[in-house]
């Protein structure tokens, strides 16, 4: 099975991959059925950070504000992680339940595999307001940013693509 990324990817891909768009029904229902292809060994998949991220509760510097940079607003909290009633901006609400729609598909994902013993992580930052807890209590100990092959959390340090800066996997 060749990768999957959304139709929206703006990177290019150094390999063949497979554009869906997994806020549809019908792109959720290709990677189903992609998944109970035979010859399927594991499954590697993670959801978009934008408005998971608590890098939104960081205030920025005072230079950046002095240039006009406007701050980010918490999408998100520990209380409501899965957003707020009511948000300023139309499309932060249009994000994030496309946010949510992914993450709650990312639990279905997860209970394919289940079915089919194939083996599955979850990347997920350490800090990420993703739910990750409430993943790993429906799903026990082999859950999020982990494999179901071992049966146990991993924790790992990643460096974002051609920066300095690290950043944990799992809480």
């Amino acid at each position: 099975m060749d990768p999957v990324d959304w139709t929206g990817n703006r990177h290019v891909p150094n390999l063949p991959w497979i554009k869906l768009d997994l806020t549809t029904s019908q792109g959720q229902a290709k990677l189903l059925r992609m998944i109970e292809e035979p010859g399927v060994r594991f499954v590697h998949l993670g959801i978009p950070c934008g408005t998971f991220s608590r890098a939104r509760e960081i205030p920025l510097p005072a230079h950046l504000l002095a240039r006009g940079m406007v701050e980010p607003k918490p999408l998100r909290t520990e209380q409501q992680p899965w957003g707020f009633e009511a948000y300023e901006n139309p499309r932060d609400a249009i994000r994030v339940e496309k946010s949510n729609e992914l993450a709650r598909f990312a639990l279905r994902v997860i209970e394919r595999c289940r079915v089919y013993d194939i083996p599955w992580a979850l990347g997920n930052p350490r800090r990420s307001l993703t739910g990750a807890r409430r993943c790993r209590r429906r799903h026990g100990r082999d859950g999020c940013a982990l494999s179901n092959s071992t049966n146990c959390r991993t924790t790992t340090r990643v460096c974002w693509w051609r920066t300095r800066r690290s950043r944990t996997t799992s809480k």
